[in-house]
């Protein structure tokens, strides 16, 4: 059924002296913040379900960046011990390693952030969802990768203390 409101009678406060009358009412009072429950609780599952994606996405992309990192590392190693032999501290060689890292994280974030974008426009033209981009989103998101790409570099750059200048 529907009810008409005159004057100041709010919908919310109609729901609640309804659920106060009759608490065990078997149905729904319903306004236009709450007209379709089943899609609330769909977006909030559908919400926890895309983080658990996020957060395997994110693990998944540490463990590559790491094995990307350590990979040049393996690559550079006659180079990290000439320079150990020319006299560059474990700390110098690794900063270096972890600026690499960082700049790693900068160059997967933008193009990233820019599909991320042009994703959100389609979603949003093709469910109607109010659904946007904003610049805590991408800040959050950001500071995630860059703290994933900093653990990366520093267990990869734990591999400097073994090269030996004498290999």
């Amino acid at each position: 059924y529907r009810v008409a409101f005159t004057g100041n009678a709010e919908p919310k406060n109609f729901r609640e002296q309804v659920a106060q009358k009759f608490p065990k009412g078997v149905w729904e009072v319903n306004d236009k913040d709450n007209a379709l429950p089943q899609v609330r609780r769909f977006v909030e599952q559908a919400t926890m379900f895309l983080t658990l994606v996020g957060l395997t996405a994110l693990i998944v992309a540490g463990v590559g960046a790491g094995q990307a990192v350590e990979a040049f590392l393996e690559l550079r190693r006659t180079t990290i011990a000439t320079l150990k032999a020319m006299g560059y501290s474990n700390g110098y060689l690794g900063r270096t390693v972890l600026s690499a890292a960082l700049i790693l994280a900068v160059l997967g974030f933008v193009p990233g952030w820019g599909l991320s974008w042009v994703l959100y426009g389609v979603v949003i033209k093709a469910t109607y969802l109010p659904m946007a981009m904003t610049l805590e989103r991408a800040g959050s998101v950001f500071l995630l990768i860059f703290g994933m790409c900093t653990a990366s570099g520093l267990l990869a750059a734990r591999k400097l203390r073994d090269a030996n200048p004498a290999d």
